[in-house]
């Protein structure tokens, strides 16, 4: 499965369900031609983790740390994931990565860095081994971005 264009993608997702993330390898055609599913994942959280979550939608003691403590999971989960669908298609190279995380209220708005999002990121980054990369977003995405 040697594809040599840079329509390859994967997307990303931890929803509101708690339970794990979902992952997608995917071409997108050049001539507009509907999209090819080349790889798909589920990795499940552990029950710890989802204690964690399920502890974060409701007010409570010390939220921004234990938000970072489960952003860095989600991170070590979203790169399981993304091993995974590497490993099933390994003649690919990817364009882009796409994720939408796992929003959980977490108290006084002010406390909430850009910074530790970007840190998120370079996490995520550094457990897939990825030296470098283009990072874009949209809305408070781009403003990661840049502070990234």
């Amino acid at each position: 499965m040697n594809r040599s264009n840079n329509n390859v993608y994967i997307g990303l997702m931890s929803g509101t369900s708690l339970d794990g993330v979902d992952g997608v390898l995917v071409e997108l055609p050049e001539d507009g031609a509907a999209m090819q599913i080349l790889a798909s994942a589920y990795h499940p959280f552990s029950e710890i983790m989802k204690s964690a979550a399920m502890n974060l939608q409701q007010p409570g003691d010390n939220e921004i740390q234990q938000e970072a403590l489960l952003a860095n999971q989600l991170a070590s989960a979203y790169a399981k994931c993304v091993a995974s669908l590497i490993e099933q298609a390994p003649d690919v190279t990817v364009s882009a990565i796409g994720a939408h995380g796992q929003t959980v209220p977490v108290g006084d708005d002010s406390k909430i860095s850009i910074t530790a999002f970007a840190d998120d990121l370079a996490a995520l980054l550094d457990r897939l081994s990825i030296p470098s990369a283009v990072v874009g977003g949209i809305s408070m995405g781009a403003t990661v971005a840049l502070d990234f």
